[in-house]
């Protein structure tokens, strides 16, 4: 069945924060949407300290002294992040390594990873409101706004031949490694390249449509 197109002026804003370190990565920004009032974001973190410890329970701080563990640096995450009720669906694509051998091909990063210490972010934030979205929260809709969540559609990308495009075609709760993220996902892309994912989608014949909502910046 089809979707039918829809275009939705979104209440949203450029925004730059610092994310708490310690706790699980998910959790760090689930508490960032609350604080700002945001039903979801689309925001990059850069080169941050990362930590990978087993048996932690989530709600658990880091100990003092790290004595078990794996250890790591997260040289780029574009990470999507919204509010299902109370609970954060984190996705997104990046790069990073790990130092241990054994994980340095690992494609997938857990939600539940920890950042070393807090990180600067910077991104677009979704005003949170009444409009349900498949992909983004609960969003405040606008008459008109610099940004629009496009269902069903693309943009004219005669017209909007400059738009960035930020979308998430996963349903997974994962960070995918960059060398893949285009079968899984599409984040802060230009129009052209998103046009092209999508006809190399569209190629593979895929069995879902890969991308059933996007947020634009026109």
């Amino acid at each position: 069945m089809t979707q039918k197109a829809e275009t939705i002026p979104v209440d949203a804003i450029l925004f730059e924060d610092i994310i708490d370190g310690y706790f699980p990565l998910q959790e760090s920004l689930r508490q960032m949407l609350v604080r700002n009032g945001f039903a979801s974001a689309c925001v990059t973190l850069s080169h941050a300290p990362i930590m990978d410890i087993p048996g932690l329970s989530a709600d658990a701080p880091v100990p003092l002294r790290l004595t078990q563990g794996t250890a790591g640096s997260a040289d780029r995450l574009d990470i999507i992040v919204s509010l299902d009720g109370t609970e954060p669906r984190v996705s997104g694509a990046g790069k990073w390594h790990w130092y241990a051998d054994e994980r340095a091909q690992e494609k997938l990063l857990s939600p539940f990873t920890r950042l070393a210490e807090p990180a600067i972010v910077q991104g677009v934030g979704l005003i949170a409101g009444h409009t349900p979205t498949q992909s983004f929260g609960q969003v405040a809709v606008l008459d008109k706004s610099d940004f629009a969540i496009f269902r069903g559609q693309g943009p004219d990308l005669q017209k909007t031949p400059d738009a960035t495009m930020w979308g998430n075609s996963s349903q997974s709760n994962e960070i995918h490694r960059e060398v893949v993220f285009h079968h899984h996902g599409l984040f802060e892309t230009p129009a052209i390249e998103f046009e092209q994912n999508l006809k190399q989608h569209r190629i593979a014949k895929l069995p879902t449509p890969m991308f059933t909502e996007v947020l634009v910046r026109l």
